[in-house]
């Protein structure tokens, strides 16, 4: 019994985060694009993420505009955790969003509508994304779409979002 007792102590002293991060949790207020939105949290306060290891295109642009839509659909009424080490330069926390323990900026990446920026990073972070990165443009996903070739001027269907027109 007593070893079962250090065993689960042990566990949990190294399944908490030593590099200085912290959390908090609450529900997304609105999203202002593709990599940042603001958070209301559990205790009451309005928080302002911008995601950390990503950049998205400005939401006026055609793959920023598809971005926002995609980290709507992912975190819009959803209860979201949030793990920081840092705030920006312009008061934003520097955050990695976590829904059901998935990594949300990951999955922007993965779907090809941000990149991979490794500032403030952890090296498994700079690996795990940099690969999604990779797979990414291998599939010509999103931005990568265009890596040969113009968006086609017909139609295209995008993850988050509906049928809509390319512009030109």
């Amino acid at each position: 019994m007593r070893v079962k007792g250090w065993l689960i102590c042990l566990l949990l002293i190294f399944s908490l985060p030593g590099d200085g991060t912290e959390s908090l949790s609450g529900r997304p207020l609105r999203v202002l694009s593709g990599d940042r939105l603001v958070l209301l949290g559990n205790d009451g306060s309005q928080y302002r993420i911008r995601l950390k290891g990503i950049s998205a295109d400005p939401p006026n642009e055609y793959w920023g505009a598809a971005a926002k839509r995609y980290l709507t659909t992912l975190v819009m009424g959803r209860f979201l955790t949030v793990q920081y080490q840092s705030q920006g330069s312009d008061g934003d926390l520097l955050a990695k969003l976590l829904h059901g323990g998935a990594d949300m900026n990951r999955r922007l990446i993965q779907a090809g509508l941000a990149r991979h920026n490794p500032a403030g990073q952890t090296s498994v972070e700079r690996i795990s994304y940099a690969a999604a990165e990779q797979e990414a443009r291998r599939s010509r996903q999103g931005v990568w779409s265009r890596a040969n070739s113009e968006v086609e001027k017909r139609g295209r269907s995008m993850p988050g979002g509906p049928l809509f027109r390319s512009p030109n």
